[in-house]
């Protein structure tokens, strides 16, 4: 279930079912005007909001990488132009998607064997990705190439 709550006065105005599986995280492109989220069962669904009273929330897109999906982890929307998500999932990768085409355009192996927990955009086309194996992988998404992996001192 997601909730949209108005915090003004802490009251939710909107709940809905958004997978038959447990929703894991969130993330909204203002450029698009879309809500994403990301589900256990693997799958990114995208959202639009309804106007005038009725105020729902209206279902745009279902994206999954190929067979078998994984649970999805964390979300992260590229905030330039904001037509990029990433998502990050339990078994290390991260899937780039096209939100406007809802087309994927690559699968990073970042943490094989480890969960992604999470992961941010940066200047450059960088991307910045936290795994369970407390390292840091960051990628140049323009050019889908590794540019640094390094593990954190002091962590096991």
């Amino acid at each position: 279930t997601i909730k949209r709550w108005d915090m003004s006065g802490w009251s939710c105005t909107l709940s809905w079912r958004a997978h038959d599986a447990a929703v894991s995280c969130l993330a909204s492109s203002a450029a698009l005007k879309v809500l994403c989220s990301g589900s256990e069962d693997g799958r990114l669904r995208l959202w639009r909001f309804a106007s005038g009273a009725s105020s729902e929330a209206v279902l745009v897109a279902t994206l999954c990488a190929a067979a078998p999906l994984k649970p999805l982890r964390t979300l992260g929307v590229e905030p330039s132009l904001g037509e990029v998500i990433c998502a990050g999932t339990s078994d290390g990768t991260v899937c780039m998607w096209d939100l406007r085409a809802h087309m994927l355009l690559h699968t990073l192996r970042a943490h094989i064997g480890n969960s992604v927990r999470a992961l941010c955009f940066g200047a450059g086309g960088r991307l910045y990705v936290a795994g369970s194996d407390s390292r840091v992988v960051v990628w140049n998404v323009r050019m889908d190439d590794e540019l640094d992996n390094r593990k954190q001192q002091g962590v096991d």
